[in-house]
């Protein structure tokens, strides 16, 4: 069963989503207001740009899986302020 929420990112502002339980992997996808979002999954707070950060690209619907090794908390940032969907897989 997947876990889902969703939010706004604010420009420059670090956001954390804990999806409570336990997943393989995590998606994130851009729902409205495109801009580019980085993110982590290893409990750093990514950097706009930063090294070791994932990124979806700035595009509406746009989305990235990766593996969630230790933990179901998703990072995020953004130079704009891009509406998303976290989803646990």
């Amino acid at each position: 069963m997947s876990r889902i929420k969703h939010g706004t990112l604010g420009a420059n502002t670090p956001a954390t989503v804990d999806l409570d339980d336990a997943f393989n992997a995590v998606e994130v996808v851009i729902t409205a207001n495109p801009a580019a979002i980085y993110f982590r999954v290893d409990g750093v707070t990514p950097t706009v740009k930063g090294d070791d950060c994932q990124v979806v690209v700035g595009t509406l619907g746009a989305a990235l899986s990766v593996s969630c090794p230790t933990n179901t908390q998703v990072i995020m940032i953004s130079t704009g302020t891009p509406d998303y969907c976290v989803r646990g897989l």
